[in-house]
């Protein structure tokens, strides 16, 4: 399958950041979100057609609305699609990281963007 678009719904899904929101640490919530069989599958494909996939569906994330008043929706995807940015292109995950900077209501791919850029996490 060449087409994200299925990996990307199962990765937006509030399955997988339910499941992922368990982690008690950064630590932890790395570890379940790179063992993931769609985060795999999907590192795969970038890995095949190119880090634009992602970067592309992230601006798309970034742009998005939600009440600010609440976690925002995307916070778990973003922080993966980062993690597989960095694991393929640090450069793509650098320019990813600055886009996101300014989005509100994130807590997990404020730690990843940080990690990227050389913060403490």
């Amino acid at each position: 399958m060449t087409d994200p678009t299925k990996y990307f719904r199962e990765i937006e899904s509030s399955e997988f950041s339910a499941q992922m929101n368990i982690a008690s640490g950064f630590k932890m919530f790395e570890e379940l979100v790179t063992r993931n069989v769609w985060y795999v599958m999907l590192m795969s494909l970038t890995r095949e057609l190119g880090p634009e996939i992602l970067f592309k569906r992230i601006e798309e994330l970034a742009a998005s609305e939600f009440d600010h008043k609440y976690e925002n929706p995307s916070d778990t995807a973003l922080a993966a699609y980062v993690l597989i940015l960095d694991e393929i292109s640090h450069s793509a995950a650098l320019s990813a990281a600055q886009i996101l900077n300014d989005v509100k209501q994130l807590w997990w791919t404020k730690r990843v963007i940080n990690r990227v850029q050389g913060l403490s996490v």
